[in-house]
């Protein structure tokens, strides 16, 4: 669930540097091209997740005792919350309701994670 918060909040670290130098549709089409690979390597670990937690159902955890299909259904929880949220993000990216300081969603630094920074320039 922190990934999926992170992803939300643009909270994840990156390189925004040379994307930053580009003008609003260099970003815009930066911005949309990852959004569509992350949809699609989503697409891949939640399909992979759900295969996982179907053939994991019966099998228990040594320790717990509890079914195996726990631990591969988290990743089915984060594909399904980050496909709505990559989609959200492109949906409005493509129908031109994305600011300009949005249009760049990671962040250079831990330090600006820990300040409570978005990547935006806003105070989280």
């Amino acid at each position: 669930l922190g990934a999926v918060v992170a992803l939300h909040k643009h909270g994840h670290l990156g390189m925004d540097t040379m994307v930053a130098l580009l003008p609003r549709t260099g970003r815009l089409v930066c911005f949309c091209a990852s959004h569509v690979l992350m949809i699609y390597a989503t697409g891949l670990l939640l399909g992979g997740s759900w295969d996982q937690t179907l053939i994991n159902l019966s099998v228990t955890a040594p320790a717990t005792g509890l079914s195996m299909g726990f631990f591969y259904g988290s990743g089915v929880v984060f594909g399904v919350l980050a496909l709505v949220i990559l989609a959200f993000n492109l949906v409005r990216a493509l129908t031109g309701r994305l600011k300009d300081g949005e249009l760049i969603t990671v962040t250079e630094s831990e330090e600006s994670v820990d300040a409570g920074h978005s990547p935006t320039g806003r105070h989280a």
